[in-house]
């Protein structure tokens, strides 16, 4: 008999972290520019790029499945998400906008200081935005979005990543420009 405790011999702040960033890269930058280990199937390296970088508050989830069809033989894998972003101030508006008309890829940076490459294939589409203004001090000010993508691989963990340098491990990390 199992102790549900042991939590398969894994420590629960390495497998429950939750995301503390995401990286938003247009999906035409990556195009076939990212290195896989052949063995391993972990990013190693891009080519230059540009990354948004957005913090998160708690209550982000993002969800990465494998679906396939019994009909065709098809696989594919679906990445559905609800995140929610820091900060509305006027130059944010823009940001928001750019977001929603679409195009980009994902890189979640997890508390642990892992990361993932979500989608390098297909852009994630965000099919609804919503503005958070806050009525009362506490409340919350920025942005909820959720997100829908398909893609022919799953998540791809990022070579060497630690926490603040979720592109730290790949072997040219200066091809990575980081926005805030």
């Amino acid at each position: 008999m199992s102790d549900i405790s042991d939590g398969r011999g894994r420590v629960q702040n390495k497998v429950m972290a939750g995301y503390a960033n995401l990286y938003f890269i247009k999906t035409s930058e990556l195009g076939s520019a990212v290195t896989y280990d052949g063995s391993t199937g972990l990013v190693t390296d891009f080519a230059a790029m540009t990354a948004y970088k957005y913090a998160l508050v708690s209550g982000t989830n993002i969800d990465d499945d494998s679906q396939s069809s019994s009909d065709t033989g098809a696989k594919f894998n679906s990445i559905t998400g609800t995140i929610t972003l820091q900060g509305s101030v006027s130059t944010d508006q823009k940001e928001f906008d750019n977001l929603q008309a679409g195009e980009y890829s994902i890189v979640g940076e997890l508390r642990t200081g892992a990361a993932k490459l979500f989608s390098p294939d297909t852009p994630i589409d965000i099919t609804s935005l919503k503005i958070l203004h806050g009525n009362a001090e506490g409340d919350l000010v920025g942005a909820t979005m959720d997100l829908l993508g398909k893609s022919d691989s799953f998540s791809r963990n990022i070579t060497g990543a630690v926490k603040g340098l979720p592109f730290g491990g790949i072997s040219t990390p200066a091809n990575v420009t980081i926005v805030t």
